[in-house]
């Protein structure tokens, strides 16, 4: 599908992003009415869809187990701890994370329920990287 897409609507590229918008438009029109597909035993993908009846509540707010200690990350990826900037990520901006303490001065940097690395209060680098875990969700 993707090859089908890139060769039908960038070659050659519009000659403008609205231009480039129809097209794309109008291939997943044709893809999805009017272009059987095999993995659908030849129906129309239109044919089988159907509009959730749950409503959209929005993105859940981000909370964190008391004691865990909140910072949000700033523009830049990084978030002020113990009077320095630490690197956390670009991929963060705007979200908070949360700080868990273990021995030794090393702070587990969390995102939801993914342990994203360590801070440790010896050195002023980073987030170190951990090795990937989630949290049981009633620990949140």
């Amino acid at each position: 599908m993707h090859r089908e897409l890139k060769r039908d609507t960038t070659r050659p590229p519009a000659a403008h992003p609205h231009g480039q918008q129809m097209r794309s438009d109008r291939w997943r029109r044709y893809y999805n009415t009017a272009r059987p597909h095999e993995g659908l035993g030849g129906a129309y993908p239109s044919d089988l869809y159907r509009r959730s009846r749950r409503p959209y509540r929005g993105p859940q707010r981000i909370r964190y187990p008391h004691g865990w200690v909140v910072r949000h990350v700033r523009h830049n990826g990084q978030i002020k701890w113990q009077g320095r900037l630490r690197s956390i990520g670009e991929a963060f901006v705007g979200h908070p994370v949360a700080l868990r303490g273990q021995p030794a001065g090393i702070y587990e940097v969390y995102f939801q329920r993914l342990l994203l690395g360590t801070l440790h209060n010896r050195d002023a680098s980073g987030l170190r990287p951990a090795k990937p875990h989630r949290l049981k969700p009633e620990t949140l």
